[in-house]
């Protein structure tokens, strides 16, 4: 997930609070931080809410 660091350090947050926030693990962020684990739709979605942004954007597109 090309976005996912970037956006989560721009919003001050940890690991462990977008995990507690989206409800994905945090070892499922960090592997998906060092594109080492392809995230489900689902998971994007629940991602892409908490980080207000689309999951377009979240995966690397320019526009949020």
């Amino acid at each position: 997930m090309n976005q996912l660091k970037h956006i989560r350090k721009q919003l001050g947050i940890t690991q462990a609070q977008l995990a507690d926030l989206s409800k994905v693990s945090r070892l499922s962020i960090a592997a998906m931080e060092l594109q080492v684990y392809r995230p489900t739709l689902f998971e994007k979605l629940k991602l892409s809410n908490c980080l207000h942004c689309s999951v377009n954007y979240l995966m690397g597109a320019n526009r949020p």
